[in-house]
């Protein structure tokens, strides 16, 4: 079972093969500071969906503070 709520309309989910350690990694994708702050407080992984190495560097950043913010690190 995915962890979270069974009482919802569908029921717990399921997967086949079982996730490793029986939770889905959740990763965030998007350059935009909520999508960073969205993967540092409740993600497992961020894509930044951009191809401008500037920007990447930028953002990575960013997420290395909002990271900070929420006592995790990359």
């Amino acid at each position: 079972f995915w962890a979270g709520p069974t009482d919802t309309p569908a029921g717990p989910a399921h997967s086949l093969p079982a996730p490793g350690g029986g939770t889905i990694p959740i990763h965030v994708c998007g350059p935009s500071e909520a999508a960073i702050r969205r993967a540092a407080t409740r993600g497992d992984g961020w894509f930044c969906g951009h191809r401008d190495p500037s920007v990447v560097a930028s953002r990575l950043a960013v997420l290395d503070e909002a990271l900070a913010d929420a006592s995790r690190s990359r």
